[in-house]
């Protein structure tokens, strides 16, 4: 059996942006911040990181609950 091999075929760009991080990321412009549970900030940095954008975050403590402020600082130098 043989395989053709085709040439010339484009490769798809990856469909990034379809979860909630990344729809509320696409949402924030350049300096903009969220303030989130820590943990779930921690998620939203992470995700932010995984798809190219800088993220700057800091703690705060919130009525006792420990939260996390996340900035959208940029995208990463390609």
């Amino acid at each position: 059996m043989t395989i053709p091999i085709e040439k010339g075929i484009e490769v798809p760009l990856k469909l990034k942006g379809r979860g909630k991080w990344q729809k509320l990321m696409n949402e924030m412009d350049n300096g903009d911040s969220v303030l989130l549970y820590f943990y779930t900030g921690k998620s939203f940095a992470s995700s932010m990181y995984s798809n190219g954008v800088q993220p700057a975050t800091r703690a705060e403590i919130v009525d006792g609950v420990r939260m996390l402020r996340v900035w959208k600082m940029g995208v990463f130098d390609e």
